[in-house]
């Protein structure tokens, strides 16, 4: 079975604030990713990891907590490509790198407004 990991910058992939999504828009997004690679690659199991700002110093956001309850409520798996291909995998929210067991904190930056004069 050919695995895929999809790595995700949460803030650059979700630009808006995570609130004005609905669950069958965060499911769309998904879906667009699984769609792609199942048709360019033989792949039966995609799975994401989820990078963000999830820490103010030692702390969660609030914003991550938001995240967290959403992405939970994502069924999207299996994805039924056709009567012969169906897609596993699952979605994860991650604060560290694979195989490291260290926690990143202080990950949370505010966005900044940038002007263009000319």
């Amino acid at each position: 079975m050919n695995n895929a990991v999809v790595i995700i910058d949460f803030d650059n992939y979700f630009q808006k604030d995570i609130n004005e999504y609905s669950k069958e828009q965060i499911e769309s997004l998904f879906l667009k990713i699984i769609d792609y690679i199942s048709i360019h690659n033989d792949v039966m199991q995609i799975n994401f990891r989820l990078y963000g700002g999830w820490y103010q110093d030692d702390d969660l956001t609030n914003r991550a907590s938001v995240v967290f309850q959403k992405i939970s409520n994502i069924d999207i798996f299996p994805h039924i490509i056709n009567q012969n291909k169906r897609i596993f995998g699952d979605i994860q929210i991650v604060y560290n790198l694979y195989g490291i067991d260290y926690i990143w904190h202080n990950t949370y930056r505010e966005k900044k407004e940038y002007h263009v004069y000319g």
